[in-house]
């Protein structure tokens, strides 16, 4: 997989991984400062974010609330869990 494509997982709450994106592109948009477009084969979505002083990101809702997610990464692959659970990307 190229640098910027990657696979979602969700991860329930018997620790069992479920695919939700498969094949993403991250794109940073040129058109607006602090946000990304995650494309795939049949969707896009725009993700607004903020970044803190230690560089974390923190991905907004559409309401411009902080997502309360716990993010992992594993080569290509993401995995994501609200906080309470592990998530892998």
């Amino acid at each position: 997989m190229a640098e910027n494509i990657f696979n979602v997982y969700l991860e329930d709450e018997h620790q069992k991984s479920h695919l939700v994106l498969k094949n993403a592109e991250l794109i940073k948009n040129k058109e607006k400062e602090n946000e990304i477009i995650i494309r795939t084969d049949t969707e896009q979505f725009r993700v607004p974010y903020l970044k803190d002083k230690e560089n974390n990101v923190y991905c907004m809702d559409s309401e411009g609330a902080p997502l309360k997610l716990v993010i992992s990464i594993h080569s290509n692959s993401f995995f994501i869990a609200p906080q309470k659970r592990r998530a892998l990307i």
